[in-house]
């Protein structure tokens, strides 16, 4: 628990510009229990409250999508939102 606590102490003391959430936290979370949708917002909520971009890491359905941009969340990375490209092929 030291390791948690530390953690959340960092968001305050040095607060980042972006905190990406795992993907083990966005996968099909639009299937997921109320109670563990209301935690992830709740965590969502806190980080904004603190200045900080929430990124949804691993979105991957349009349902994933929206339950994420329900949440709150700032930004969205994954396979929803495009592919990965190698720096050649950006634009």
């Amino acid at each position: 628990m030291t390791l948690a606590r530390d953690r959340l102490v960092e968001l305050t003391e040095v607060p980042p510009e972006y905190l990406k959430f795992d993907m083990c936290l966005i996968r099909d979370i639009h299937q997921a229990t109320p109670e563990r949708q209301k935690l992830l917002g709740s965590l969502v909520r806190m980080v904004i409250e603190l200045g900080v971009a929430a990124l949804a890491e691993g979105v991957e359905t349009l349902e994933e999508h929206q339950v994420c941009c329900d949440l709150g969340f700032t930004l969205g990375q994954g396979f929803y939102y495009g592919r990965p490209e190698t720096p050649g092929n950006l634009k």
